[in-house]
């Protein structure tokens, strides 16, 4: 131990960094360096591996943050914003932030969840609408098969290239896709109204059965109207050639 302190006064530097006073400052205090009062610490046992400057940094880190908080109160309680619903001037601290956006929501927290089921009601009535108006716009059936219930309609693209619109137009396919036919009026010569079984059988298959049947039915009217075409004209023909045969038997 060096002989110019006494125990009482390394004891006692030991127990003021104990109770929280930092090497530099003992070192100070005392008018020794303060590799002394380390060597003294580390003796005793109770040198925790913390600096002074550390101590200092982490002092300073938690006045900044109490500072920063009542700084914040302190905007809260000075600033306020008029709800676009209630019409109540109250502090931003009761205004949700817009994500994504460096501002506030219109609409205080007590107005937002009231307002937003009112505009989900909204736009879902809007949409059933702009649904409505484009099936009847297009027929309210299935040009294919004539199916009639809206639940299986879908607007299938009459020369191809649905996937290459969708992905233009950011992947958005159903209303979204319906108000965009709705802003163009409702084009029929590139869309058409079918059913969810048609378009698929169009899509995967490249036909659909019920247009194979329709030209099978169809093929089977004209066989049967070119074979009566034809017994026509061997009954119109008849008189002359028994005409012919008897003229020949003379």
């Amino acid at each position: 131990m060096n002989t110019r302190h006494s125990e009482g006064t390394v004891q006692a530097a030991i127990n003021a960094y104990v109770a929280g006073s930092s090497p530099g400052t003992l070192a100070e205090q005392l008018g020794v360096s303060y590799y002394t009062i380390l060597f003294w610490l580390k003796r005793a046992g109770v040198y925790n591996g913390l600096n002074h400057e550390t101590d200092r940094v982490v002092r300073i880190r938690e006045a900044n943050k109490l500072r920063d908080e009542r700084l914040a109160q302190q905007r809260e309680a000075r600033f306020e914003k008029v709800c676009a619903e209630c019409h109540q001037s109250l502090p931003v601290s009761e205004f949700y932030p817009i994500k994504g956006r460096a501002r506030l929501h219109p609409y205080c927290k007590a107005c937002c969840v009231p307002h937003n089921k009112s505009s989900a009601e909204k736009r879902k009535l809007r949409d059933e609408t702009t649904r409505q108006n484009l099936f009847e716009a297009y027929g309210n059936a299935c040009n294919c098969c004539g199916e009639a219930h809206q639940t299986f309609f879908t607007i299938d693209h009459i020369h191809g290239g649905g996937s290459k619109e969708r992905k233009a137009g950011g992947g958005k396919g159903g209303i979204v896709f319906y108000r965009k036919l709705e802003r163009l009026g409702f084009p029929k010569d590139k869309y058409r109204l079918l059913c969810a079984n048609c378009n698929h059988s169009l899509g995967v298959y490249g036909y659909c059965p019920h247009t194979l049947d329709h030209l099978a039915t169809i093929g089977v009217a004209l066989a049967f109207l070119a074979e009566e075409e034809t017994n026509e004209e061997v009954q119109a023909q008849a008189p002359k050639r028994h005409q012919e045969t008897e003229a020949q038997a003379s």
